[in-house]
């Protein structure tokens, strides 16, 4: 009887181990996603928004893909009492700046390397989750939800704020009622996002985005609604805020 006892609990630290090591490798896929989705808003702001370069799209994703050989994972923490795994990507500005020039096939402009460094921190990183127990693929879950419910607080207020500040801006959101609704639906490029808070049964995120990269989040939506900003509209919507913005969401583990 012990020895099937013994077995028994062997199987189950065994399972449990594994479930741990699988969830490692699924918390640095997506910190690297997450980080992969930050680059990319970056990039695209950098190279397009500042020196007015037309570059596909498509090209730009494909050299931020490769961008990401050069991170950095790792495992951040083992939360064994709540069953999640925070793990972390990182890299270099510097290391960003090689890359995108190995895979653009040529050399940033003097414009583009002064956007990328006024955009890009020195080391710029994110967090991946995964849970390795059902109470922590649920906490995964809801971090996911807090995030969202974070940047979209974010987005309405500032695309709030900016209706109030811009002339041009509010006096087209004044001529259909939905636009302004629109426009706080923003779906903002390149947010960052902090470490979970837990109270209780609440996790909360700070999300956080510079300004340059919400005047270019903010552009595309406006220009989905039929306005086109000028360069110098463009550069005038980021006085209306400090540098950077954040703002808090909350969700419930279920």
């Amino acid at each position: 009887m012990k020895i099937l006892l013994t077995l028994f609990t062997l199987c189950l630290l065994c399972t449990w181990t594994y479930g741990q090591a699988d969830a490692q490798e699924k918390a640095k896929q997506n910190a690297k996603e997450n980080l992969s989705e930050k680059i990319q808003g970056f990039t695209i702001v950098a190279i397009t928004r500042e020196t007015l370069t037309t570059i596909s799209q498509e090209i730009l994703k494909k050299a931020v893909f490769y961008v990401l050989d050069g991170a950095q994972l790792s495992i951040e923490q083992i939360d064994s009492a709540r069953g999640i795994i925070i793990a972390k990507a990182n890299i270099t500005q510097i290391a960003v700046v090689k890359s995108l020039e190995e895979n653009l096939q040529r050399e940033l402009s003097a414009a583009e390397y002064q956007a990328i460094r006024y955009l890009f921190p020195k080391n710029i990183f994110e967090y991946g989750y995964a849970g390795f127990t059902p109470k922590g693929e649920k906490i995964a879950l809801t971090i996911q939800e807090a995030k969202i419910k974070a940047a979209k607080k974010l987005a309405a207020r500032l695309a709030g704020e900016t209706i109030e500040k811009s002339e041009r801006i509010s006096n087209f959101v004044m001529e259909d009622e939905n636009r302004a609704a629109v426009l706080q639906e923003t779906r903002l490029i390149g947010c960052s996002y902090s470490k979970p808070q837990f109270v209780g049964n609440l996790v909360k995120v700070q999300a956080e985005i510079t300004i340059p990269l919400f005047s270019h989040s903010l552009k595309i939506q406006l220009e989905k609604l039929g306005l086109k900003l000028t360069q110098e509209d463009y550069l005038d919507l980021e006085k209306f805020f400090e540098y950077r913005e954040s703002d808090r969401g909350e969700a419930v583990i279920q």
